[in-house]
């Protein structure tokens, strides 16, 4: 088994003691800002270890305990191995002045000021037992813990059966994905390189790798390189090999440029939203989907929950596959169990049989401290159940801010001990004259206060850092009880509860986000230029008024926001999604400008009589820009919707509209162009119906 061994007591004393029981030893890891130490890392540096072994590992919690590292780390450690945790006395581990607190401090800075509710509950989780050992000054009797023997590669059956299972997605019949779920540890990576080896080994093939981010992939390349005699790494992400290559392309690229491959492997799957993930589904034929079920990298319970209708709907002979043997370890593994708790990796929101005959007026909203949260465990761990569930990203970082971070409020729906929904928020904003006056400048950049520095710096206006602010991180409500208000009631609770101007939230937009949040009374402020690499989406702040001063400053913000958005469509947004882009159109309460009977005539007469289509851009263009302020647009069929947008708001050219849409060639693309205008003249100038030509 692997031993978890924490040392407390000053800092230098733990070095010492730590020095003396890995004396001997060979394949250490440090991870220490220390320079006490030569040759360590950062503890923010840990990612890049994964995949690799070592007999022990030592985390310096007195330089920070980043609770990503601690999760990334973890399955590092080989059979017999240990993670040494050199801490603080174990009694002062709440009153610890973590340098980690540096990371979510915020304007005004709070200095050593920190609940340490985290250190507190981690501190419960430190009982000497099996594979659980404590040394401090008082008793310092080092374990006689025996160095691990020598690895020896080996391969479980589970591994053994998802490379066969890989490989015949890739030689068998088309459209029958591959879904491979895991916990860390169990040698998924290593299976996608071993698998990306032997098919490259015996077949000419181009293999697409994908996952959030390159450095999750690294095992991936390094395990085929291992065991394909001839592989040579031409670049960083790019394996090449005489019968072709094994090549690493951000999800959202792989989406929007569609390059060919004859097998696509996506890892990590569940830290990729489904709507990203479904148009990868459709794009490849040749596909498998890999995920961790636990762990930093995302959750495989959400991604099952939201991944397995739409697979089942468009590729009901998909299949499922579960690794279950680790490979560096036994099963029952002690230290395994301890970063599970430690991490709440293992957290799950309440079962589905709890609500299902709750009605969502029996459900009570209720506002719980952090405190609070930490001295129950089980409600602790139901609430980030549900938030992990809910967001494709929610990470062990997300958990320990969620429990340290500064004026964070938290928000419960509940029915009786079942948690139904949740949402977190920060308060923000209420700058000083002069500090605002620098932050407009540029001289100041006061750390965290997203809401009002963005605002502020985007639109040159003061007054968005003198407000005060209460941005919603996260809203999760259980997938039982969704689309039963729940949600909009805790948005109500926050805005009657709080003394601020202004509701803010950011998030990745989609259109089924954005329709929720303007559900709920808010508008658009400022949408992101960038695309997020895992996600695909641009982000998107959105701001709800409780004050006349912050009706003012939403009014400002929403108009520069449409302003800008139809300049930014034929240029930074011009792949937006066209159902996304009508709903950012849309102006409340506005309608549609009827067009004179000259440019409906035109209209008509290019849908029925051929008119070419250059004489009637103007009119089109009106059109389209009348009936997206209207909300029109959004009924339109979607393949209609979508020639328009990209064509008309988009200022798409041919060849890309025809890549786009599902049209063989310039003249279907044609005769699509008229049926969209068509059904556009019907949905947006109804009374025209009638006119004859």
């Amino acid at each position: 088994m692997r031993h978890l061994l924490v040392i407390t007591g000053e800092s230098h004393w733990c070095h010492e003691q730590a020095r003396i029981f890995l004396e001997s030893r060979k394949e250490i890891l440090w991870l220490t800002s220390s320079e006490q130490v030569a040759g360590a890392f950062p503890a923010g540096k840990a990612r890049q270890f994964l995949g690799r072994e070592f007999n022990a590992v030592v985390f310096d919690m007195h330089t920070g305990l980043d609770p990503d590292a601690l999760g990334a780390i973890g399955g590092t450690i080989r059979d017999g191995g240990c993670l040494l945790l050199l801490a603080p006395p174990l009694a002062s581990w709440s009153s610890f002045r973590d340098p980690w607190y540096a990371r979510i401090d915020s304007w005004p800075p709070h200095e050593d000021d920190f609940p340490g509710h985290y250190l507190g509950y981690l501190q419960q989780l430190i009982v000497p037992g099996p594979g659980l050992h404590l040394v401090t000054p008082d008793v310092h009797q080092l374990p006689g813990i025996p160095e691990p023997p020598p690895a020896s590669p080996r391969s479980t059956s589970d591994q053994l059966e998802a490379i066969a299972a890989i490989r015949h997605v890739a030689t068998g019949h088309a459209r029958r994905p591959l879904v491979i779920t895991a916990d860390r540890g169990r040698g998924k990576s290593a299976a996608l390189g071993f698998a990306a080896a032997e098919l490259l080994n015996t077949a000419q093939k181009r293999i697409l790798l994908t996952a959030p981010s390159r450095s999750a992939v690294e095992p991936v390349f390094r395990h085929a390189l291992e065991t394909l005699p001839g592989a040579v790494m031409a670049r960083e992400g790019l394996l090449e090999h005489v019968n072709g290559s094994l090549e690493f392309l951000p999800p959202d690229e792989v989406a929007r440029r569609r390059p060919h491959a004859d097998l696509l492997l996506v890892d990590e799957a569940a830290a990729i939203p489904a709507a990203l993930l479904k148009k990868l589904l459709l794009a490849y034929n040749r596909i498998v989907f890999s995920t961790t079920v636990y762990g930093y990298e995302g959750t495989g319970r959400g991604f099952a929950i939201r991944f397995r209708e739409i697979l089942d709907q468009l590729r009901p002979q998909w299949r499922d596959l579960k690794l279950h043997e680790p490979i560096r370890w036994k099963p029952g593994d002690p230290l395994e169990a301890f970063i599970a708790r430690a991490l709440l990796l293992d957290a799950e929101p309440a079962g589905r049989e709890q609500f299902a005959t709750t009605a969502a007026a029996a459900i009570e909203l209720v506002e719980v401290s952090q405190a609070e949260l930490c001295q129950d465990p089980a409600l602790l761990a139901q609430v980030f159940g549900l938030l992990v569930n809910a967001h494709y990203q929610t990470r062990p970082f997300d958990l320990r801010y969620m429990l340290d971070g500064r004026n964070m409020r938290i928000l419960l729906a509940r029915q009786r001990e079942n948690i139904a929904g949740v949402l977190l928020s920060v308060s923000e904003g209420a700058f000083g004259d002069q500090l605002a006056d620098e932050i407009i400048s540029g001289k100041r950049r006061p750390q965290g206060n997203l809401a009002p520095q963005s605002l502020a710096l985007h639109l040159q206006e003061k007054g968005f850092l003198e407000c005060r602010y209460e941005r919603i991180l996260r809203i999760a409500v259980h997938p039982d009880l969704q689309r039963s208000g729940i949600g909009s009631r805790m948005l109500k609770w926050l805005g009657s509860k709080s003394d601020v101007d202004l509701l803010a939230t950011s998030f990745g937009a989609t259109a089924e986000l954005l329709r929720f949040w303007k559900s709920c009374g808010f508008s658009e402020a400022r949408m992101g230029l960038g695309r997020d690499a895992a996600s695909g989406s641009h982000s998107l702040l959105m701001l709800h008024s409780l004050t006349g001063r912050g009706r003012i400053l939403e009014q400002q913000a929403a108009d520069r926001f449409h302003e800008l958005l139809s300049l930014l469509l034929p240029a930074r947004l011009r792949e937006l999604e066209s159902d996304l882009a009508a709903d950012l159109m849309q102006l409340p309460g506005r309608n549609s400008t009827p067009l004179d009977g000259r440019a409906r005539q035109r209209l008509h007469r290019f849908v029925s009589q051929g008119l070419p289509q250059d004489t009637i851009l103007p009119e089109l263009d009106a059109l389209v820009r009348n009936c997206g302020s209207s909300g029109r647009l959004q009924r339109l069929s979607a393949v209609h919707r979508e020639l328009l947008v990209a064509l008309v708001l988009q200022k798409r050219g041919t060849r890309e509209l025809v890549d786009l849409l599902p049209v063989d060639g310039k003249r279907e693309l044609a005769l699509l162009l008229r049926a969209a205008v068509g059904e556009l003249l019907e949905v947006c100038e109804p009374s025209e119906g009638m006119i004859s030509h």
